[in-house]
This record gives C-alpha cells, sequence and structure tokens, in this order.
C-alpha cells in the first residue's frame, strides 16, 4: 500500500509531465510558425522584379524612378561628403542600411539571373552593401564611440 505523500508526489510529476509536453508543443509551433514565415518571404523577395527592387532602393533615398534626371541626382547623394554627413545622423543611418539591403537584393537579383557575366559585378555590390550594412550596425551599437573619435 502506497502513503498519501507517494500519491501527492507522482500527482506533481505527471502534472509537470504533462505541462511540460505543452510547453514543447507550444515552443515547436512557434519554431514552426517562424520557419514558415521565413520561408514565405524568401519566395516573395525572390519573386520581385527588377523594377521593384530598383524602385525600393529610389523610394528610400526619395527619388522618383520616373524622373529623366535619376542618375544625375543619385551622383549627387552618393558622393564621400554627402554619405559623411548622411552617416551623422540615426536617420541617415537608417536610410544606409535599407539602401544597403535593397542593393544586397539587387546583387542576388543579378547573380541569380545574370549568369556567369554578373557574378563579379554582384560580389562587389554585395561586399558594398556588407561594409555599409556593418558600419551602421556598429554606430548603432557604439555611439558613443564615433562621438569620441571627432
Amino acid at each position: 500500500m502506497k502513503s498519501s505523500f507517494t500519491l501527492v508526489a507522482n500527482d506533481y510529476a505527471r502534472g509537470a509531465a504533462i505541462l511540460f509536453s505543452y510547453l514543447q508543443l507550444a515552443l515547436f509551433l512557434i519554431f514552426a510558425a517562424c520557419l514558415g514565415s521565413a520561408r514565405i518571404g524568401l519566395q516573395l523577395r525572390n519573386a520581385r522584379s527588377w523594377d521593384a527592387i530598383v524602385k525600393r532602393l529610389l523610394v528610400r533615398l526619395d527619388l522618383d524612378p520616373k524622373s529623366a534626371d535619376t542618375a544625375a541626382k543619385m551622383d549627387e547623394r552618393f558622393t564621400n561628403d554627402a554619405i559623411g554627413q548622411r552617416a551623422g545622423t540615426v536617420g541617415g543611418r537608417r536610410m544606409l542600411f535599407h539602401a544597403a539591403g535593397a542593393m544586397m537584393e539587387m546583387a542576388d537579383y543579378a547573380e541569380r539571373n545574370g549568369g556567369g557575366a554578373a557574378r563579379p559585378a554582384a560580389e562587389n555590390l554585395r561586399d558594398h552593401a556588407m561594409a555599409i550594412r556593418t558600419m551602421t550596425v556598429k554606430d548603432f551599437v557604439r555611439p558613443s564611440t564615433r562621438r569620441r573619435e571627432k
């Protein structure tokens, strides 16, 4: 015959096991939902056209993609002085981070659809975009070091 303490202890252990299985199920469902969301996002990203990618970049830069002087305006916006001034502000760093993301997407598109001829240019673009993103993340994480260097 089992004592009442043993019966109560067994009930607690069984309850904990049931609770643990519910927790496992909940974590599995959350993980599966995150993986499904990431896969859908990747499929949508791969389905974008070149025009949509360029438009995403130009909207970030407040430029009209239909304008004839877009290239001249981009040359004005991407001088070393202009980039330096923009990188000095939080909003400018955020804009540079998102523009670098669009540049990486452009490199992926060119590599996917351009064949072997586009590979060197795509790798160069991706390297520059990663450098921009790394710089902006470092500035976000350590904003005080940027002020001390000046």
